[in-house]
């Protein structure tokens, strides 16, 4: 019989629904749900069916009854929870891991010697697409990789930073365009090359001057050991949601997207490679044609390929695929780019 894990939800806000539903596809079952508002944690327990909504965080850490937790709070806190919970609960936090690599490293110390699970929400990392595109580029079969384009444009309204006490602050997210919507752009380049030599970035607020502290727009350049990454990302485009990432390379060339649902954009290669990876190809396709009419989704369906991740490594013991040393690789190339 499978083992019951049972798991609770710190933080109600946008994210929060994603981890519901991922964890229940998992069939991990959800005991409780925190929130600093008790009025936000009461309406998406009675959303959800959840039996117990609490505003207390510190109230789950021995409880025997829950076994892991989700952090779904403001950035600069993801940390600071999760050391509460180091020795007693399975972790995964939302992206990113915090608001900058310093707060991670502190973290990271702190986990060495731990056996439970932690690990930080990259879902892209899962893509049937992002994980074709690694296997050709680490088979070789684009040849040496020239230049690569990363870009996302995207629509936040007012309302979305005006209505939150943290979203557009420095303290508390750090950043806006890069490290909260463009945050799986950044984590998708470190998944596919690593980390970069040399970034040089400018960062711009032109859509929300009276509104935030952070940018809404950013242009990068990313230097590789043997190529080149222009990368750009805002959140004051009219278009709700477009991400590409063009790869360049002197036998082919590949572009694609990590949205809702996943894409090929374009794949000009030789008929020997189209034909080697008919079957990577297909199965893109047909996830595509089979979720392309549920809407805008910016999150994707992979945070259930995560959390199965992550219910397997508690399970078996294992450690998950996104652990914090990996997740603070991004936030080491976020900080380059904001230059911290």
């Amino acid at each position: 019989m499978e083992k019951v894990i049972n798991h609770a939800i710190i933080g109600c806000g946008r994210i929060a629904q994603n981890h519901y539903n991922a964890a229940k596809e998992n069939n991990i079952n959800i005991v409780c749900c925190c929130d600093i508002d008790i009025e936000k944690a009461k309406s998406f327990a009675k959303k959800n069916s959840i039996k117990e909504y609490i505003s207390d965080y510190k109230e789950l850490i021995n409880r025997e009854d829950i076994d892991s937790i989700s952090i779904c709070t403001d950035h600069v806190s993801h940390t600071e929870i999760a050391k509460a919970f180091i020795e007693n609960k399975h972790i995964i936090i939302e992206k990113p891991l915090s608001t900058n690599n310093k707060l991670g490293k502190k973290f990271n110390e702190l986990c060495k010697d731990t056996k439970k699970v932690i690990s930080v929400i990259a879902q892209h990392r899962f893509d049937y697409s992002v994980n074709f595109v690694k296997k050709m580029i680490d088979n070789g079969d684009l040849g040496e990789i020239v230049l690569v384009n990363a870009k996302l444009k995207c629509h936040r309204d007012k309302a979305y930073y005006t209505e939150s006490y943290w979203r557009g602050t420095l303290e508390k997210e750090g950043g806006s365009t890069v490290i909260n919507q463009a945050f799986h752009i950044v984590d998708t380049l470190t998944y596919l090359f690593g980390l970069p030599i040399k970034v040089e970035s400018e960062l711009t607020n032109i859509g929300f001057k009276n509104e935030i502290e952070t940018e809404d727009t950013c242009g990068a350049l990313l230097k590789y050991n043997d190529f080149l990454c222009c990368f750009s990302s805002t959140n004051s485009s009219i278009t709700d949601w477009q991400t590409s990432i063009e790869i360049i390379g002197t036998k082919g060339e590949i572009n694609f997207n990590i949205d809702f649902p996943e894409n090929i954009l374009e794949f000009n290669v030789s008929d020997n490679l189209k034909e080697k990876y008919k079957e990577d190809i297909k199965v893109i396709s047909e996830n595509h044609e089979n979720n392309k009419n549920l809407g805008v989704n910016y999150y994707g369906l992979s945070h259930i390929k995560q959390f199965k991740d992550f219910k397997e490594a508690i399970i078996t013991g294992r450690k998950p695929r996104v652990t914090i040393e990996k997740s603070m690789e991004t936030q080491q190339v976020l900080d380059l780019i904001y230059k911290k």
